[in-house]
Formats: structure tokens, C-alpha cells, sequence
């Protein structure tokens, strides 16, 4: 596509880098025959050059807002390290041959979390919003089951 659009001045290009000799100006004809013409031309390149750059700006703008760092952050952003995982009232030990057991939770957006396993799968789960408490850890015992990573 570039050799297409520099074919009609490989001449004037061949006269400076390769002989040595100077470079006319360009003998490009006028789009129109008209002066007023060109000008509304000209207006309307720049018109849309300016609605390209616009429109390119605003999809910058929405995507850092819909998956960038503008974006709703849950409260427990961040990675935490599970150190303790009761499964069914039992103690899960931290084996990495465990499929069940987790390694760490990852929240990201308020709506989704993502649980690593053992052997570092990662399973994404989205999160129901409910009006009930979650305890984290032994029920008899006030210690959590998440660290967070610093």
C-alpha cells in the first residue's frame, strides 16, 4: 500500500536519495477546479479527522472505565491467601494434589471472584449480593480463613 501511494513521486524521491540532485515541488493537480471547492474539501477532511480522534477518545475513555483502573473496584479487592479451608466441618490440609482445596481468592470487580486452586487453575464465580453474614474461618473461632497479599 505504500509503494502505491509514493509511485507518482519515485522520481522526484530517486532524484534525491539515489542521484544526488535537488527535488522539485510536487506537480500534484487541485481536487477541484475551483478555489471555494478545495476549501470545503479541506474543511470537511479535517471535520472528519477530528470526529476519528474524538470517537477514538471517548472508546479509550469508556473501556479504562469499563476494564481498566477506572473501573468499580469490590471492597475486598485484592489477592488473599487462604490459610485455612473447612470443607463439610473438616479441616482441608494445604496438599497440592487437593482439586478441591483452595490456594487463593482473587476478588476484582464487585460482582465476580476467582478461586485458585491448588494446582493453580483459576475458577471464576460470580457473587450473589446477600443481606446475610458470612463467617470466614472455624465457626467457633474468630480467625480468618483469607490473608491478604501486601
Amino acid at each position: 500500500m505504500a509503494l502505491f501511494l509514493i509511485a507518482p513521486d519515485l522520481p522526484r524521491l530517486a532524484n534525491l536519495f539515489f542521484l544526488n540532485r535537488p527535488a522539485g515541488p510536487s506537480t500534484e493537480p487541485q481536487l477541484f477546479d475551483t478555489r471555494r471547492a478545495n476549501r470545503l474539501a479541506l474543511a470537511v477532511q479535517i471535520l472528519f479527522g477530528i470526529w476519528l480522534v474524538a470517537l477514538s477518545a471517548y472508546g479509550g475513555w469508556d473501556a479504562w472505565h469499563t476494564f481498566g483502573g477506572g473501573r468499580p473496584k469490590s471492597p475486598l479487592y485484592g489477592i488473599w491467601n487462604v490459610e485455612q479451608l473447612w470443607i463439610d466441618g473438616q479441616l482441608r490440609s494445604p496438599l497440592l494434589t487437593d482439586h478441591d482445596r483452595w490456594r487463593r481468592v482473587i476478588f476484582d470487580t464487585p460482582d465476580r471472584n476467582t478461586f485458585q486452586r491448588m494446582d493453580d487453575s483459576l475458577v471464576p464465580r460470580p457473587l450473589r449480593s446477600q443481606r446475610t453474614t458470612t463467617r470466614t474461618g472455624r465457626p467457633t473461632s474468630p480467625s480468618s480463613v483469607w490473608h491478604r497479599i501486601n
